[in-house]
């Protein structure tokens, strides 16, 4: 049996003890060996035990404690200098999304990995979904498009703190918390990088925030994006081509219409899944995919090499550099902004 991979961990906020621990421990691959947090109660709730140390400030955790690679789970605007710190010590890195809060840090970030021959794994999760996997093998299987798609992401910001008491601070919130998760999910759908995007102005609806983008991939296709916060999670993605609807949501993928039937059947699923894995009958589909990118990201550190399925650092420029473009589009009333050409990481399997 390979030793574990030794483990730095990088902040200790609810995301982390909420299912990057759990899937450390499920996993069994792994050992922290330090931890850095600046709130001594999320410190001690994630730490294994007790000759494991604990350091307020990243930097001397770094400094101070040999790994082969570190989970870095801060806010956004910390990751630019976390991470680059991490491949300094020729540390494999993961990071959650966004890979950094402007796009000229994630360039400098994805070119120093390069540099220094480290896997830079950025956890955009939604990837690993069986039912986008699935949704995407259907488009390949009909060919190039275009397509049109209409991608949904809403979610309870409440009980993760989110809901900026000033439009910017909601804006960047809705930005990176789901905006990035729907801009790589549109790109990795269609298999092509985004050209152009342009803004719809911030709402503020009774039900929560909202924010639209309307993106042009190259190839053709177009995405329309809708991200906000509400009482409770929304999810789907409607692919709209010449063969009819092909529909896909967390729990399913199916040719046909949104209705409401659908919609019944959707929410009984999401039940079912959460409901099993409260009962001990398994763990739920979010889960199972913190599991499944951590898993891959412990095996690429001991080959050496990142896992085709998961968004490397490459996948992380192009989200950033599309979130960037968002925001200058929301700052120019919704003008269209170009993106530049990036490289393939968006369209890896």
């Amino acid at each position: 049996m390979s030793p574990p991979v030794r483990l730095l961990l990088i902040g200790c906020g609810r995301v982390c003890r909420r299912y990057h621990l759990p899937a450390l421990r499920h996993l069994g691959k792994a050992e922290i060996r330090g931890i850095a947090e600046p709130d001594p109660r999320a410190a001690t709730a994630a730490r294994p035990a007790a000759e494991v140390p604990v350091f307020a400030d990243a930097a001397r955790l770094l400094a101070e404690v040999e790994a082969d690679a570190a989970l870095i789970l801060t806010p956004p605007e910390s990751h630019a200098a976390l991470v680059a710190g991490a491949l300094a010590r020729e540390l494999h890195v993961f990071v959650e999304k966004p890979l950094a809060d402007r796009s000229g840090e994630a360039i400098r970030l994805a070119s120093l990995a390069v540099a220094r021959g480290r896997i830079l794994q950025v956890g955009f999760n939604r990837r690993l979904r069986p039912a986008y996997r699935a949704l995407r093998r259907a488009l390949r299987k009909a060919g190039p498009g275009p397509h049109r798609f209409d991608l949904r992401l809403r979610t309870p910001g409440g009980r993760w703190g989110r809901g900026g008491r000033d439009e910017e601070t909601l804006r960047d919130e809705l930005l990176f918390d789901l905006g990035s998760h729907l801009v790589d999910l549109a790109a990795w759908l269609a298999g092509t990088p985004i050209a152009e995007l342009r803004a719809k102005p911030l709402r503020l609806h009774p039900r929560g925030p909202e924010l639209d983008a309307e993106l042009v991939l190259r190839g053709g296709s177009r995405a329309y994006c809708r991200i906000g916060y509400g009482r409770r999670q929304e999810e789907r993605v409607i692919v709209r081509q010449a063969q009819g609807l092909l529909v896909a949501t967390p729990w399913t993928c199916h040719r046909g219409t949104w209705t409401a039937l659908t919609g019944l059947g959707d929410r009984l699923r999401r039940l079912a899944d959460l409901g099993g894995a409260r009962l001990g009958l398994g763990r739920n589909l979010t889960q199972r995919t913190f599991d499944t990118q951590l898993d891959l990201f412990l095996e690429g550190v001991r080959r050496g090499r990142a896992d085709p399925a998961v968004a490397d650092a490459e996948a992380g420029v192009a989200a950033t550099r599309a979130v960037d473009a968002w925001r200058r589009s929301l700052a120019a009333h919704g003008s269209w902004m170009r993106i530049e050409p990036s490289t393939e990481g968006t369209s890896r399997s």
